[in-house]
């Protein structure tokens, strides 16, 4: 039955299970509201408000139509958000959010700013094939977004998102490589000179790089710590080397 903002919602002892299925809000706040699901099917939103939304299992995009967020406002928000599901975000505010688990696969962000925290998954420019016919395209649009203010951990672009379309986050934590197969060359022509303990984890450590472009990332964005691991010398080692390839 529609509560108080118009929308389906199952109540269950613990919180709220909240369903959006083919609507068009407008103006619409959920802010504060604590949920234990919140699923959106098909469903447009428009300057809405999820600001300090707390839920342990948000599907932002539902079902195999997608659902689309134009100027709505995240900020403060706490989500676990374990299916990215198939959604646009135009203009959208993520500020001070902490999110974990966003794997997008069919996710477009337009000109969205984010602040916060970001724990886990990734950015796929190329859409999965079981959703191409479904949503009619190949590509995901990722342009002209603010992660500046961003802590990502475990989070990755993958398959062709132009970084250079980004404002990524600017710390030492991190490091991006405008031409990854370039990086990944002059490691390669080193690893010869690379003393006879390292060489191996060193190989083992660039691959995954390699593994990216193969993928298609040519532009690659790394944390540190993350991309060492355990292997600090051979991390230090490789490292030192794709430092030289740091934008600028």
């Amino acid at each position: 039955m529609p509560d108080e903002y118009g929308v389906r919602v199952v109540d269950r002892l613990a919180g709220d299970w909240v369903v959006v299925d083919r609507e068009h809000l407008v103006g619409e706040s959920f802010a504060g509201r604590r949920m234990i699901k919140f699923a959106a099917i098909g469903s447009t939103f428009e300057r809405c408000s999820f600001a300090g939304v707390v839920c342990a299992d948000a599907s932002l995009g539902s079902g195999l139509v997608q659902s689309e967020y134009r100027e709505c406002v995240f900020d403060g928000a706490k989500l676990r958000l374990p299916h990215g599901g198939i959604a646009r975000f135009v203009d959208c505010s993520f500020r001070n959010v902490d999110l974990r688990s966003w794997e997008c696969g069919a996710v477009e962000l337009i000109g969205c700013v984010f602040t916060g925290t970001l724990r886990s998954g990734w950015f796929w420019y190329p859409v999965p094939q079981r959703y191409i016919e479904a949503i009619g395209r190949e590509y995901n649009t990722i342009v002209d977004n603010d992660f500046r203010g961003l802590r990502m951990t475990g989070f990755y672009f993958r398959g062709g998102v132009d970084l250079s379309r980004q404002q990524l986050p600017d710390s030492p934590d991190y490091l991006y490589m405008p031409d990854g197969p370039a990086a990944v060359a002059a490691v390669e022509a080193e690893l010869p000179d690379c003393p006879e303990p390292l060489r191996r984890p060193a190989a083992r450590l660039l691959s995954n790089v390699q593994d990216m472009i193969d993928e298609g990332q040519q532009q690659i964005w790394l944390r540190r710590k993350e991309f060492i691991g355990p292997d600090l010398e051979p991390g230090r080692w490789v490292l030192n080397i794709l430092d030289r390839f740091q934008a600028r």
